[in-house]
């Protein structure tokens, strides 16, 4: 991967997003009609571009390579939790705060933001890893990270099923049934997934840019404690993680897909979860904002700190 490949994508991107937040200033967009894209990307396009990674293989891949994604998504997602909640007990962050940020740590924007990156690097096939890791995303989301957003509220945590059966996590298991077990799909079939499923990007990254635009911009840069998180997230992680995927995935191609989803910012699932469960919206906002704003330039200078690009 070249360096300027990946600043050139990021900047692409961001543009993107950046016209998605003057079509919120604009009225072109607003919450209502963000809602319904957002429900559109969700459970429609998201879905399909999973698919269109496994019908259009040109290739037939390594199944070990499957396992070795599955295998690091699991551990990666029963470890990272304890690390978060570690690093914000070292902070001595309030405690009815530690819950959000241990969150916002763990569960980066996998989805709207670092399919868009994968597709944009790696190529859509490089989605069927992808989805491989939302698979394991999404069950600890919905199970380790509602515990987190009750943390230290005395509230009790459920296990939602029909949550984590969402039509992401469906197309994920569908494309693995179909990597493993292919059949022949008709080509006008597979075009019209392939032409739906490219809507993903632009859309998910124009969605993160009126979402951007319809928060309070003077009150997202009023908490000092949210720029030292960004620091920590954004920096000081994906340094530490990278040296520990080298040591136990020997696959290049493999460690990079992983390492891209995990250096994304904070997902705007923790807005949705705050706002679900009555935490700390405000925090859960701000994390997302101010990351996703320094991602522009954090993810290259580590991609260049690391010598990975």
């Amino acid at each position: 991967m070249d360096i300027h490949v990946l600043i050139a994508q990021m900047i692409q991107l961001f543009l993107i997003m950046f016209c998605g937040y003057g079509l919120f200033k604009l009225g072109i967009l607003n919450p209502e009609v963000d809602s319904h894209l957002t429900r559109l990307v969700v459970n429609v396009t998201m879905p399909l571009i999973i698919l269109n990674s496994v019908l259009t293989r040109t290739e037939v891949d390594d199944s070990s390579r499957v396992v070795t994604v599955f295998l690091a998504s699991l551990i990666i997602y029963l470890l990272l939790p304890l690390v978060s909640f570690a690093v914000v007990k070292l902070f001595h962050l309030p405690q009815n705060q530690q819950g959000v940020y241990a969150f916002m740590n763990t569960y980066s924007n996998v989805g709207f933001m670092g399919f868009p990156m994968i597709t944009a690097l790696y190529g859509e096939q490089a989605l069927l890893y992808a989805a491989v890791l939302n698979i394991l995303f999404n069950l600890s989301a919905y199970s380790i990270g509602v515990w987190m957003m009750h943390y230290g509220s005395g509230e009790k945590s459920g296990l939602s099923l029909k949550a984590i059966l969402n039509p992401g996590m469906i197309g994920s298991i569908l494309a693995l049934l179909l990597y493993f077990f292919p059949v022949q799909v008709p080509a006008p079939v597979t075009g019209a997934i392939g032409s739906i499923g490219g809507l993903t990007s632009p859309l998910a990254m124009l969605l993160i840019g009126a979402n951007l635009a319809g928060m309070p911009f003077r009150e997202m840069f009023n908490d000092w404690k949210v720029y030292i998180f960004t620091a920590l997230k954004q920096l000081l992680v994906p340094i530490l993680i990278w040296p520990l995927l080298c040591l136990t995935i020997s696959d290049a191609y493999i460690r990079g897909i992983i390492f891209v989803l995990l250096s994304m910012p904070v997902g705007n699932t923790v807005v949705l979860f705050a706002t679900q469960y009555k935490k700390d919206q405000v925090l859960a906002t701000k994390g997302v904002f101010i990351t996703t704003l320094f991602s522009l330039f954090s993810i290259p200078l580590v991609f260049t700190i690391l010598h990975i690009a």
